[in-house]
């Protein structure tokens, strides 16, 4: 998702997701966050598509996480999800 959210996949793959300030013109919170649109769906299948499950997980990412570069994303990234993970 961190290469879909900075343009760096094809434009036909970036098309599928929008940022959640891309569908309406007033600011909100959730808006100035980088955050991507999910869509809902009641359909089981649906929810376990990339276009659902991605966007949710991107948006759950810290925000100090989100807005570092590619090679510090990682790392930090992985430390994260080490740090949620309860032993």
């Amino acid at each position: 998702m961190y290469k879909i959210v900075h343009n760096c996949f094809p434009s036909f793959i970036c098309n599928y997701y929008s940022h959640i300030n891309e569908t309406h013109n007033y600011p909100t919170r959730i808006s100035t966050n980088n955050n991507l649109a999910t869509t809902s769906s009641k359909k089981s299948l649906t929810r376990r598509s990339i276009q659902y499950t991605g966007p949710t997980l991107w948006n759950n990412i810290p925000k100090d996480v989100r807005n570092k570069s590619f090679l510090a994303f990682c790392p930090t990234y992985k430390k994260y999800l080490l740090d949620q993970v309860v032993l």
